[in-house]
Formats: C-alpha cells, sequence, structure tokens
C-alpha cells in the first residue's frame, strides 16, 4: 500500500520531503469503536476486511477510510494520537 500510495502522488520534491524528514506515507482511517468512541490513525496499508482491531482495546470495529497522508513515526500503530498529516 505504501507504494501505491507513494505512486499517487504527483510531486517528486514532496517525495523528498517526506523522505528528508522522516515521514511515512499512510492511509488515514477513523475506527468506530464501541468501547473507545472514534479512534482516528495511520496505516501503512489500507484494511481490506470488514472490521479493523482497535489499538487500545482490540475490539472490532467498523472504520472509515479518510484519506492519504503521512505520519511522524513508523510504528505498528500509526498516528494513534493523531500526528497524520493528510496530503
Amino acid at each position: 500500500m505504501v507504494g501505491q500510495v507513494l505512486s499517487k502522488m504527483a510531486c517528486l520534491p514532496l517525495l523528498s520531503e517526506i523522505e528528508s524528514h522522516n515521514l511515512t506515507p499512510c492511509v488515514i482511517v477513523a475506527l468506530h469503536c464501541k468501547n473507545c468512541e472514534e479512534v482516528q490513525l495511520g496505516l501503512d496499508y489500507a484494511p481490506t476486511s470488514k472490521f479493523h482491531p482497535c489499538p487500545i482495546c482490540n475490539a472490532a470495529c467498523r472504520y472509515s477510510i479518510l484519506g492519504t497522508g503521512v505520519d511522524t513515526a513508523k510504528s505498528p500503530v500509526l498516528g494513534q494520537t493523531a500526528r497524520h498529516l493528510p496530503i
């Protein structure tokens, strides 16, 4: 998925800025968790199943894909604190 996100970026100078600031392309999703309410996070792939686990309580959640962006950290749960930036 990261390759697909990068391939959709039209401007090569933007790619060098992303790399120079250690940013990671991501897919921004909003999880609709019955326990934790709405949790936004950046994933390095687009989820394909109907549900995605909540990173806080691990409940199976419905989700909405909000778009693509970049995140400031490479971790199992990107953007857990909503640090992602839309492109």
